[in-house]
């Protein structure tokens, strides 16, 4: 970390963070890159410059959610929360999993005491005063009278009906989503002159293995409130539906960018970011595929473990590379080089019979040095990306969605 040095350069620029962040504290989603700014303040510059920022920041917080104690009160505190918990993860190098997660919590505590706890205490649902927000709105269009307004009205009113079903679920996925971006954004602003914790490229990004059986279990539990036809059975399912929604969906275009990659296909990059947003549920499918097969976790432990052999050969002055798969066939032949191995870096790997489709990248090749793959045929191709933060594959790493780390 850098030290904390007075600095009147630094005050000023933490007293304009600050300011802006006054500012987005008057539009909510803006409070998103102004906790970024304000753990980059922390991590980088110190606890002082952080209390600058922050106070500025709580002070917008609370004139944007003025209308009663409670949204005061609650916004005010899950915004502090969440900017401590970010700055002191950063700092502690803690998972960031772990760090997403409980902002994540944070989050969802500070929505929903700000829009539902003063209902709870009225004796109300949660989501009663959304309900007759759009109650309001239908009223005043029906009022107006303009072309079009029994078209809205009725919308309006499909939206009324939504909500009880789909408000807690709505929640959580805005909670999973704004935090994430949060984490993100401040670990680049951070890595300007943070030390911090080695973060996985997205496209290697993995659910941890226990939801093989979580899933199910919430799955099944799901099915028999459904059957028992209990009143709250359509709530917990939409909640549980949404709380998984964004977690999958990122694993599924992390599943796709990894093969994208591994094909060198820039288009099939594009086609993955346009399918999240256009069908979310079918790259959430993918991402469940994803978990239960173990494709890209295998694929990942070959590449680690070619990458290791041509390392070795380089280290040893080998001609023969060998990989043991741990498929019970033993020691295989990938690589033979007809001379000194000079440079190997290797990151992109399917089947092992094709591996001599892909070559360690050699700036000096000449004409008469080239590598063979056990079949002599010419090896050609370039080396892969070389991982975020060097940080090494490892197939027992848990890379998880909102911050996989190796």
């Amino acid at each position: 970390m850098m030290k904390e040095n007075a600095s009147f350069k630094r005050f000023a620029l933490a007293a304009l963070i600050g300011l802006a962040g006054a500012a987005a504290g008057l539009l909510t989603p803006m409070l998103i890159p102004a906790v970024a700014l304000i753990a980059f303040i922390g991590v980088c510059w110190g606890p002082s410059y952080f209390a600058i920022a922050i106070a500025f920041t709580l002070c917008g917080v609370a004139c944007g959610n003025s209308s009663g104690p409670i949204p005061l009160i609650s916004m005010t505190a899950s915004v502090a929360a969440a900017a401590s918990l970010l700055t002191f993860g950063l700092r502690k190098k803690l998972p960031y999993r772990y760090i997403t997660l409980g902002l994540a919590a944070l989050c969802f505590a500070g929505l929903y005491c700000s829009i539902g706890l003063g209902n709870v205490l009225a004796g109300k649902a949660p989501y009663k005063t959304l309900v007759d927000n759009l109650a309001a709105y239908a009223d005043t269009y029906r009022k107006a009278g303009t072309s079009g307004a029994a078209e809205l009205i009725e919308t309006i009113g499909m939206l009324s009906d939504t909500i009880p079903v789909v408000f807690y679920g709505m929640l959580i996925m805005i909670s999973e989503g704004a935090t994430l971006a949060t984490v993100l954004l401040a670990r680049q602003f951070c890595k300007l002159g943070g030390d911090l914790r080695p973060m996985a490229r997205f496209r290697e990004w993995q659910l941890p293995q226990s939801l093989k059986i979580g899933l199910p279990v919430l799955a099944g539990g799901v099915i028999v409130l459904l059957i028992a036809k209990v009143d709250f059975a359509q709530p917990v399912l939409y909640t549980v539906l949404y709380m998984l929604l964004p977690i999958f969906a990122a694993a599924g275009l992390g599943c796709l960018l990894f093969v994208g990659e591994r094909r060198n296909n820039g288009f099939m990059k594009v086609i993955a970011f346009l399918m999240l947003f256009i069908a979310p549920f079918f790259t959430s499918i993918i991402g469940v595929f994803d978990l239960y097969s173990g494709l890209r976790r295998r694929m990942l432990k070959i590449d680690r473990l070619v990458k290791e052999a041509f390392e070795r050969a380089e280290k040893e002055q080998r001609n023969t590379v060998t990989v043991d798969f741990g498929d019970g066939r033993g020691p295989q032949i990938i690589a033979v080089r007809r001379k000194r191995i000079e440079e190997a870096f290797f990151d992109s790997a399917s089947d092992p019979k094709q591996f001599g489709e892909y070559g360690a990248k050699r700036e000096d090749r000449t004409e008469n040095d080239e590598d063979t793959d056990k079949y002599g045929n010419a090896v050609t191709g370039g080396a892969g990306e070389k991982p975020e933060d060097d940080a090494p594959t490892n197939e027992n790493d848990d890379h998880e969605n909102g911050g996989g780390e190796e």
